[in-house]
């Protein structure tokens, strides 16, 4: 990690740490210039963040896919990003809220992990690799900022505000990472051929990546058939994010062998 990559991405850290301490305060005491406050420090933050972004990018030579660092340093600004897009409403900023302490924390565990700069191996040198990645993110960006969206929701709910509004929210942000899931394993299926011979290999990271599709597939068709909202689907959509984290995080941590290897360091 050099220096500007360090600074611009502890920088991104407190800032977002400032956005939800201040966007909280400012929710909870009803003090708009503290939610003002707060919404200019988390634009602030994603443009520090976007700066160490580019700046790994260009000392690796390669967008930042490789270990543990790289990984939560793309994927935190994929998360940021499809928040800021479907919370830019100021009545959804509470959602936002709800996702920023999983990006918080997510990068606190980054820098603890191994920040070396690694090579492409012949393996991860295709067309599909970016592909792949590109979806992936989107759908657990997608599927975080719902997982916010249901925290919020909930919040409000113990304080007696039904926010029906939210619930719409939750709904489109799952069908979004949904699909974006469904083409992620599909291309890495047809970049698995390539690269190890078959379409699926049952490799755990690829069993719980359909493991999470089919979860989020039962969400959707609990609110479009049985018409599942509010709390229950709020609840479901939490737990429903234990299995994004395992695909992703925790199968490489339990395994000893695994034909992904995004998580190394």
């Amino acid at each position: 990690m050099t220096p500007l990559e360090g600074l611009t991405y502890w920088l991104a850290v407190l800032l977002y740490s400032i956005t939800f301490g201040f966007g909280f305060m400012g929710l909870l005491f009803r003090k708009e210039r503290m939610v003002r406050f707060s919404c200019f420090s988390l634009w602030a933050g994603f443009g520090s963040h976007t700066a160490a972004f580019f700046s790994r990018y260009i000392q690796a030579g390669h967008i930042p896919t490789i270990g543990n660092y790289e990984n939560i340093l793309t994927g935190t600004l994929v998360i940021v990003a499809v928040s800021l897009w479907f919370f830019r409403k100021r009545s959804r900023f509470p959602g936002l809220l709800g996702t920023l302490p999983f990006v918080i924390l997510l990068m606190g565990f980054a820098v603890v992990s191994d920040t070396a700069q690694r090579p492409f191996v012949a393996s991860l040198q295709s067309f599909w690799l970016y592909i792949h990645i590109f979806f992936a993110w989107l759908a657990y960006g997608s599927f975080t900022a719902a997982a916010g969206v249901a925290v919020a929701y909930l919040a409000a709910l113990r304080q007696g505000n039904i926010r029906d509004d939210f619930n719409e929210l939750m709904f489109r942000l799952t069908a979004l990472g949904l699909v974006t899931d469904a083409v992620m394993i599909a291309s890495g299926s047809i970049w698995a051929k390539d690269l190890w011979g078959s379409y699926w290999s049952w490799d755990p990271v690829e069993t719980w990546s359909l493991i999470s599709f089919l979860l989020y597939g039962l969400v959707l068709h609990l609110r479009v058939t049985l018409g599942w909202k509010g709390k229950r689907l709020a609840w479901i959509l939490i737990v429903a994010l234990v299995t994004v984290l395992v695909s992703f995080w925790g199968v490489n941590f339990v395994m000893d062998r695994s034909l992904h290897v995004f998580n190394v360091g």
